[in-house]
């Protein structure tokens, strides 16, 4: 008796949770994108405050329920279960989920979640896989499901290193009959964005195909209502980031003159510039020497449909990831092609150097040094501030050294007025918690 009483406690406070989680999201509705800051990550552990078991469990399975009707039988709660309670867990913990979070710009309360996804490296190791996507039903139609895919192609391209993404869809084996089946109509808008918005291929001789009545073991006994389709859909990554090599030498040329031009811009007004004595931020036996010592991280741009061919490729952007001390990981030298800014690359880019440092060198402290003006200020220096501590979460720790206009250099470079560099700074976990904000 006192055994029963404690399980219908315990589902009755559950309940209660997942009925504030929900209200709780409900209530940012009130608000428009625009007051929202939205945030990206990976969850590397089940006791995440935000993404619990039960949280993730409770949306997918609704998202799940509404997608698969008339497809997948649902369960005696009138469920499609798309993710139990174990599994998740044992998901969170290998660190396969992204979610999305979201709260009032105003607002002085943690974060809610607005939806997820999962991104696995397949065991060929050049393929990512992602999927359980879903995401609240008040916030959808909001693009915030082309957010978190475009953020699952990222992680598996540049994280991972990946060059092949792949997606996979439940759907109808057969065109359903009945007018405005409002199942198999989502499922073609599915295919649609997958083929036309995100430029998937299908690869339909891989295939896999479920008659009505039958069975399927994906996550508990799935019982298909209709005849039922697995189609993979699969894609070459168009930009990806990876750590150079000396095979990439021909490439370096091109690097290098996007990079001082960058500089050229960025540094106008602190460093001179002249013809006789240009700004010069890297040559080409400079980032050789990057590459020597695994320090150089690319970010390339496909340049043909030939997806065999690892040469059809030309760098767009670049960053540069080391040890300064023990524990304590630097990136420095961001330059994106002028052609390819404002896109999020510069994002990409830092993400990339922020994994690299965290899970190739066990890096707890992250830095960066920025050279700014004493007695002036310059607009691109005050976006970088701004962004360095707003979006990227990185706090002045020190000033390094102060440099005068009259005979100070750095290396070949003069300075043209007073200025200074000052270190900014983050600590981080045992794991990187990743993040694609706004």
């Amino acid at each position: 008796m006192m055994l029963g009483t404690l399980c219908l406690l315990f589902t009755l406070i559950h309940s209660l949770d997942t009925i504030f989680a929900r209200s709780t999201t409900m209530a940012l509705c009130a608000g428009s994108d625009r007051e929202m800051i939205l945030q990206v990550r990976q969850v590397t552990s089940s006791r995440d405050p935000v993404a619990t078991p039960d949280a993730l469990v409770d949306l997918a399975n609704r998202a799940f329920t509404n997608a698969e009707e008339g497809l997948v039988r649902p369960d005696a709660n009138g469920q499609v279960v798309r993710l139990t309670l174990q599994s998740t867990r044992e998901q969170l913990d290998r660190g396969e989920f992204l979610i999305l979070t979201g709260r009032h710009a105003s607002s002085t309360k943690p974060p809610v979640l607005l939806g997820c996804c999962t991104v696995v490296k397949l065991e060929d190791a050049a393929t990512g896989e992602w999927g359980c996507l879903a995401v609240e039903p008040a916030y959808q139609k909001r693009g915030y499901g082309q957010r978190l895919a475009l953020a699952a192609e990222y992680h598996l391209s540049d994280l991972y290193g990946c060059r092949t993404l792949q997606i996979k869809l439940l759907g109808f084996a057969k065109p359903v009959q009945e007018a405005n089946n409002p199942a198999y109509e989502h499922k073609e808008r599915l295919i649609q964005w997958y083929t036309q918005k995100l430029a998937y291929k299908t690869v339909p001789h891989e295939a896999l195909y479920f008659a009505a009545n039958s069975s399927w073991g994906n996550v508990q006994d799935t019982i298909f209502e209709s005849d039922a389709v697995l189609l993979p859909f699969r894609k070459f990554a168009t930009t990806w980031i990876e750590l150079a090599t000396t095979t990439d030498e021909s490439h370096m040329g091109q690097l290098v003159e996007f990079c001082n031009n960058v500089y050229q811009e960025g540094e106008s007004g602190i460093l001179q510039h002249t013809p006789e004595n240009p700004i010069i931020r890297l040559l080409v036996p400079d980032a050789m020497e990057l590459i020597q010592k695994q320090q150089l991280l690319v970010l390339w741009e496909k340049t043909s449909t030939d997806d065999n061919n690892d040469n059809n490729k030309q760098p767009i952007g670049c960053i540069k990831a080391e040890i300064v001390k023990q524990k304590t990981g630097e990136w420095g030298c961001l330059a994106v092609h002028p052609k390819y800014q404002h896109k999020g690359y510069a994002r990409r880019l830092v993400q990339a150097a922020e994994y690299h440092l965290q899970h190739k060198y066990g890096c707890t402290q992250l830095q960066l040094q920025l050279l700014t003006p004493v007695d002036w200020t310059q607009t691109h220096k005050e976006r970088l501030r701004g962004w360095y501590q707003d979006r990227l979460d990185y706090q002045p720790l020190e000033s390094c050294r102060d440099y005068k206009a009259k005979g100070d250099t750095l290396g070949p470079l003069v300075f043209a007025t007073d200025a200074v560099f000052t270190t900014y700074a983050k600590s981080v976990g045992d794991k990187l918690q990743t993040a694609n904000g706004r």
